[in-house]
């Protein structure tokens, strides 16, 4: 089972609109950020930790790096998170979660 599904229509049109507000985090990066093992990083957690923050699902986006050298493993992935806004970004910060 994929740990990330493909992106549908809504999704992509998102992550076209807001470019700006993008956040890029190494698997171990975003684990130590959210309190985790980086073997439990995944969507429903991501979506719960954002919510204490106030973040609803519908207000980010996550994709995995196209690319990685063949030497990568999973636990190297790069994730980039783009968040619908300077106020979700800002509630972010608040948390503590970016800077």
């Amino acid at each position: 089972m994929a740990l990330f599904k493909s992106s549908t229509p809504e999704e992509d049109s998102f992550w076209a609109e807001y470019s700006n507000y993008s956040y890029k985090f190494m698997r171990k990066d975003l684990a130590a950020l959210l309190g985790v093992a980086p073997a439990r990083i995944s969507m429903p957690l991501l979506r719960e930790k954002f919510y204490t923050v106030g973040i609803q699902p519908n207000e980010f986006v996550v994709r995995k790096t196209a690319r990685y050298p063949a030497s990568y493993t999973h636990m190297d992935w790069e994730f980039e998170i783009r968040f619908a806004g300077p106020e979700v970004v800002s509630l972010l910060r608040l948390a503590g979660l970016i800077q």
